[in-house]
């Protein structure tokens, strides 16, 4: 299930930022690639900081299972 949901969410994650990409680009301009392509690139290093944030969230150790 884990797996799963970690190859869900990496495909709907460049699926946004693609979309993101290509909303910004101007008619093919180079320098609206550019500009893209550093709007992408932060968003995605922006993304990146927020779960590293997150995962200092996650519990240290696995609880016992109670009998």
């Amino acid at each position: 299930m884990l797996n799963a949901v970690q190859q869900f969410s990496g495909a709907i994650g460049v699926a946004a930022l693609g979309t993101v990409f290509f909303a910004r680009l101007d008619d093919g301009a180079t320098a609206g690639f550019d500009k893209a392509g550093e709007l992408v690139i932060g968003l995605a290093a922006v993304l990146y900081l927020i779960t590293f944030a997150l995962v200092w969230l996650l519990p240290k150790h696995a609880q016992q299972a109670e009998d």
